[in-house]
């Protein structure tokens, strides 16, 4: 299974999400089932390494970020399974760009969560490291529940 995590900007929720979900496939014996990579749809931060409060959270909890922002393209519709987005307003902007046939397979992450009171990851940019850690939690369990209704 091949996923591609998608945020705005590709510089917080995205990547964390990518470490995160590559951390969880290794630690739960997975890697050989899935593999993710994650991009944004807005161009804001193209090449650029992701937000260091977001390096520093998952660092804190033994992931290393090393990705560098990019933009989602129509090719990505080709070599992924999924396409996993963080907010409804990132997943409105993925299907309209998405072909017809590949809608159902744009999702929410937080549909994966049976706890969650919001389908949307909220976005720690404009807040504080403290929000960053709170999104690490909420991108965690997503992660985990989706890895636990896809491959276990």
């Amino acid at each position: 299974m091949r996923v591609l995590f998608v945020c705005l900007g590709n510089i917080c929720r995205s990547p964390m999400a990518e470490g995160i979900f590559n951390k969880l496939l290794y630690d739960m014996n997975l890697v050989d089932k899935a593999s993710c990579d994650s991009a944004g749809t807005a161009a804001f931060h193209i090449d650029c390494q992701p937000d260091l409060r977001a390096q520093q959270i998952c660092q804190n909890n033994g992931i290393e970020l090393r990705h560098k922002a990019r933009i989602i393209t129509s090719e990505d519709f080709k070599l992924f399974d999924l396409v996993v987005c963080m907010d409804r307003s990132t997943q409105n902007n993925v299907l309209r760009v998405a072909p017809d046939n590949f809608h159902s397979q744009v999702v929410l992450l937080r549909s994966y969560d049976d706890t969650a009171i919001t389908e949307d990851v909220p976005d720690p940019y404009y807040g504080s490291i403290r929000n960053f850690e709170e999104v690490f939690d909420i991108l965690k369990k997503s992660c985990s529940d989706f890895l636990r209704q896809h491959l276990l």
